[in-house]
């Protein structure tokens, strides 16, 4: 008897194929066929009638090396016949040396996120699985999948989060030739940046997580601002990485009184100097808003021949895109109207003097929240 194979890497299976034994005394009764397991004794494997020549070996562990033996029997049990040995290592497809998750960024101002990636293209890969969390402790759930890139960087969007409500944690398996998970990235964990306003203070606090992923380490945090919609030229501020776990910075904006007090916020991660791959990546967090309380101070009386010479409301974090002043006087005729925040009635009328006494004033504006606000009141003209 000679027998061959025929091996499946996939399955991680060999089918044994044998000549049947010929001129055996009272005929073949049964073929065994025996194994030995990385150099250990032949054992009992399984049998088959003396009319099958073919069985499969199935569940083979990768890395460990089968050697096969077929035994046929006569029908009396008394007479036996060997093959001939063969051994088989069992492999498994190429593996990747590296498998590299470079970064997990939020994407401005949109709030999905932007993973990118560094794979071992030598190895013999179908595709790339990614996954996420909630929580770290959460059970991943695969969310997309790319085929096999024709470089080593490779780029994937999630479109399907919002991570300004919380962070992410993303990792990507390699699927070998078979089609099977075999290695893992590391964890990724997104920046979650939270921002609030400090009552009564003209002062927002900023708050986010620690992203400690690079192979590079932290450098520190960039902290990027924008005022009403306008993003500022150059970072905020630079914050050193401390490895805290929890990070927080404040930010006085009393200067910015005259605008309407809308101000938002995202903070980047910075890569540090000793990745091993070269790299000197950046991480974005989410896009996180502040909105300062609007406040208007309003005189009740002015002298236009005194020190407060023109009637004019005080406002801090007022939007002055949508601003309206009016004056009237006791019949209901208007006798002076504005949109310019920082003009005042100076008790006149087409250049005319008013006549001393009470008027009514109605102002609108709009706060950080997009709110309407009126305010109607009085004020006395003094002479």
């Amino acid at each position: 008897m000679f027998v061959t194979f025929t091996k499946d890497i996939c399955d991680q299976s060999v089918q044994l194929t044998w000549n049947g034994c010929i001129n055996m005394p009272h005929a073949v009764g049964s073929y065994k066929v025996m194994v030995s397991i990385n150099g250990g004794p032949y054992t009992y494997y399984g049998s088959n009638s003396s009319g099958d020549t073919t069985y499969n070996v199935t569940n083979l562990i990768p890395q460990s090396t089968y050697c096969f033996l077929i035994v046929a029997t006569n029908g009396t049990g008394q007479i036996t016949a060997e093959s001939n040995r063969f051994c088989y290592t069992v492999p498994i497809p190429s593996q990747p040396k590296f498998n590299y998750l470079r970064d997990a960024s939020v994407m401005v101002p949109n709030n999905t996120v932007k993973l990118t990636a560094f794979v071992d293209v030598t190895a013999h890969a179908r595709s790339y699985h990614f996954y996420r969390a909630s929580t770290p402790t959460e059970t991943p759930v695969h969310f997309a999948t790319v085929n096999t890139p024709a470089g080593a960087n490779i780029s994937v969007i999630d479109n399907d989060v919002n991570a300004s409500l919380g962070s992410y944690y993303y990792s990507m398996f390699v699927v070998d030739s078979c089609g099977a998970e075999r290695t893992v990235s590391n964890t990724d964990r997104t920046i979650w940046l939270q921002a609030t306003t400090n009552d009564p203070t003209t002062t927002n606090i900023l708050t986010w997580n620690d992203y400690s992923r690079f192979l590079g380490g932290v450098s520190s945090y960039n902290i990027w601002r924008a005022i009403d919609g306008v993003w500022q030229n150059g970072p905020l501020a630079n914050i050193p990485y401390t490895s805290a776990g929890t990070n927080t910075y404040s930010d006085n904006v009393s200067a910015f009184y005259s605008t309407a007090g809308r101000f938002e916020y995202y903070v980047q991660a910075l890569e540090g100097g000793s990745d091993p791959y070269g790299f000197a990546d950046t991480a974005n967090s989410n896009i996180a808003e502040a909105l300062q309380n609007a406040t208007l101070f309003i005189p009740n009386a002015f002298k236009p021949s005194g020190i407060d010479r023109i009637f004019k409301p005080l406002g801090t974090f007022v939007d002055v895109n949508d601003y309206h002043f009016d004056i009237f006087d006791r019949w209901g005729e208007q006798v002076f109207t504005t949109t310019d925040k920082n003009a005042g009635w100076d008790g006149t009328r087409k250049g005319n003097k008013c006549e001393v006494g009470a008027y009514v004033y109605l102002i609108s504006f709009k706060t950080s929240y997009g709110e309407f606000v009126d305010r109607k009141g009085t004020v006395t003209l003094l002479r």
